[in-house]
């Protein structure tokens, strides 16, 4: 768990065939993060952890495996059940929840699920939706609207 000063501590909880890893830093009102364990530590302020205690989780899409696994053992069923099983290993009564891009929909429907623990929901970048049709019409938007230096930029050629 966190040391005395609130700052950082590392491990992880086993979930079915996954290693669901964690990183947790700061102190004050408990924040969990969706994730990943080792890219949103990186992206968060450090004054951030002055105020929050910032609990950064993996889920299946970016834990590692340690044997096979099959669609079942990655489903948004069990996503949910993994954000609980972390929530009770660290002993989180009431805390704050927040997931970027596609984990806000993991973060809301967790928070609906669970309002009695969930003091605030936090979706960043959120969008209306992730399905096959929204992402294709996202795509089209910047291959219409996108400067040409824009799109070298993003491909990693500028």
């Amino acid at each position: 768990m966190t040391t005395k000063d609130g700052y950082v501590s590392e491990s992880s909880l086993r979930a079915g065939p996954f290693d669901l890893g964690y990183t947790i830093e700061g102190s004050g009102m408990p924040l969990l993060v969706i994730g990943s364990a080792i890219y949103y530590p990186r992206t968060f302020s450090r004054t951030l952890r002055e105020k929050l205690r910032l609990i950064f989780v993996d889920h299946r899409g970016f834990a590692p495996a340690r044997t096979e696994y099959s669609a079942g053992d990655i489903g948004f069923e069990t996503v949910l059940a993994d954000i609980d099983r972390l929530r009770a290993h660290l002993g989180l009564e009431r805390f704050a929840i927040l997931g970027h891009s596609g984990h806000g929909y993991m973060a809301l429907e967790y928070a609906k699920r669970q309002a009695e623990r969930i003091s605030h929901v936090v979706m960043v970048g959120t969008g209306p939706s992730h399905s096959a049709r929204h992402m294709a019409l996202a795509d089209q938007v910047w291959e219409e609207t996108a400067s040409p230096e824009r799109k070298a930029i993003f491909a990693g050629n500028g």
